[in-house]
Parts: C-alpha cells; sequence; structure tokens
C-alpha cells in the first residue's frame, strides 16, 4: 500500500529591514526560512508565525528586542547542522564568537570547516544569529 504523501504549506510575509527585503516563510508547525530578496510582491499570505517573526524582527531592527521567541520548524536538515544552530541560538545579543570556539563547544576543534558550513547554510539568519560568528 502506497503512503499518502504529506505536502507543507508554505506561507510567506515580507519586511523591509537595514539589510534589504527579507521574505519570511513558515508552515503550521513554525517558522522554516528568512531569505534576502531583491522585490517584494503585492501579495502575501501570512500566518501566526510570520506574523510573529516579522513583528520580532522590526523591534530587533529598531534596537527593542535582542532575543526571538518564535518557533521554528526546521525539519530536514542534518542532525549536526541542528546541534550547531542550537550553540549559535545560544550567543547572547552583542558578543561574537569564533569558527573556532564555535568548534570547540559542539565538542571537536576538528570540526570547524563542518561547523562554518552549516553556519552558512541557516536557513534563518538574524532570529539563529550566524552573523555572531567571525573567522578570528
Amino acid at each position: 500500500m502506497e503512503e499518502a504523501i504529506r505536502t507543507k504549506t508554505t506561507y510567506f510575509d515580507y519586511c523591509k529591514s537595514a539589510i534589504g527585503n527579507l521574505c519570511i516563510g513558515a508552515s503550521d508547525n513554525g517558522l522554516m526560512y528568512i531569505k534576502v530578496v531583491n522585490d517584494v510582491p503585492y501579495s502575501v499570505c501570512p500566518n501566526q508565525y510570520t506574523s510573529l517573526a516579522l513583528q520580532q524582527l522590526e523591534e530587533y531592527f529598531i534596537g527593542e528586542r535582542k532575543e526571538f521567541d518564535v518557533k521554528l520548524d526546521l525539519i530536514g536538515y542534518s542532525d549536526f547542522a541542528m546541534k550547531v544552530w542550537q550553540k549559535l541560538i545560544c550567543i547572547p545579543y552583542g558578543k561574537t564568537i569564533t569558527y573556532q570556539q564555535l568548534a570547540i563547544q559542539m565538542g571537536d576543534v576538528k570540526c570547524i570547516r563542518a561547523a562554518a558550513s552549516a553556519n552558512g547554510r541557516n536557513p534563518i539568519p538574524i532570529i539563529i544569529p550566524c552573523h555572531r560568528v567571525i573567522g578570528s
């Protein structure tokens, strides 16, 4: 018997920010991505997660928010990437760490390239603060 393939509805909204136009995507389970885009279309299809992310991003960009509490939907990524992103979320506002420090936090200084690669594949920048990791 064939299993039914479940499709995930994607909701989206847009935010104009200091770093460009952001497309915010979410499912019924949480925030899935934030992407910098060139143009903002006229139509949007928001849900509670895109709306909450939009509000929190706007507060962040005007300096009123330092932490985010929107639920994330990161299904389909590797366990290693998820562990890296969890470490990123723990970096306090206004602080930075190096890629070497990130690898050490992951438990193996030799995983520095893999940790850097996972950092670069972060689908939810700003909320998962990959920008707080620096070269040295």
